[in-house]
């Protein structure tokens, strides 16, 4: 039997949790009210949507050879939370 193994990062889309730093940017934005978090504006994350995570996963299944037993499963873009937090406030207004 064939194991591989798919790391997958940070994914997010309807229907899922996401962590704690990015729903309190979400929470905030959405009740309009100011957001400190004493740490962490510079932490990055390689989010991916939920529809590519599982794309990836079909692709790993029907591969008729597979060139590793790892793969590392990302969006592929490095963000920062305050990246994150300034692409809310640009979506939400008066956040």
């Amino acid at each position: 039997m064939e194991v591989v193994s798919l790391r997958v990062t940070e994914v997010y889309g309807p229907g899922l949790v996401l962590p704690t730093e990015l729903q309190a940017i979400a929470v905030a934005a959405v009740e309009r009210h100011p957001l400190r978090l004493p740490y962490g504006a510079d932490e990055w994350t390689l989010p991916i949507h939920v529809a590519d995570a599982a794309t990836a996963g079909v692709l790993a299944l029907s591969a008729e050879q597979l060139t590793s037993w790892v793969y590392n499963i990302s969006g592929g873009v490095h963000v920062t939370l305050a990246e994150i937090a300034d692409r809310v406030r640009a979506l939400v207004p008066g956040s």
